[in-house]
């Protein structure tokens, strides 16, 4: 199994100081030292301030703080269909989007998003990425 957790950078100089209000501090930014860390999204709140959902082991010691919190998988993968909302409507209004996915506005509202597991839900975002276009 796996713990979910929602946590923001740290300080790339002392690795303790959460960036709750802020997205760097003089030292840079990084993700937190945890045991197994692995970031599965990168989003910003609402206030423009980075943060990541990402997986830990279970036997991962985690100490909650105002930038570290554990969720419950329900929790974690219902912020990311959030997002994935957001991004969906997005991209159905941005015409250049559309046409790149070759799809209607209407299409792309439609595509499911699938919680299932956390492939499933990277995969979903996946659908609203076009391939780059490769020039010849």
């Amino acid at each position: 199994m796996a713990k979910y957790i929602k946590h923001c950078y740290v300080d790339y100089g002392n690795l303790e100081e959460y960036f709750t209000d802020k997205n760097m501090g003089p030292n840079g930014k990084t993700h937190p030292r945890l045991d197994g860390l692995d970031v599965k999204f990168w989003f910003a709140d609402t206030n423009g301030i980075d943060y990541c959902l990402s997986v830990v082991p279970d036997s991962t010691l985690i100490a909650e703080s105002s930038g570290l919190s554990n969720m419950t998988y329900n929790t974690w993968s219902s912020e990311i269909s959030g997002h994935y909302t957001t991004a969906r409507a997005s991209v159905s209004a941005n015409s250049e989007m559309c046409t790149k996915l070759k799809k209607t506005s209407a299409q792309v509202l439609a595509l499911p998003f699938d919680n299932s597991d956390v492939d499933s839900m990277l995969a979903s975002f996946a659908q609203l990425n076009p391939p780059m276009e490769i020039p010849e």
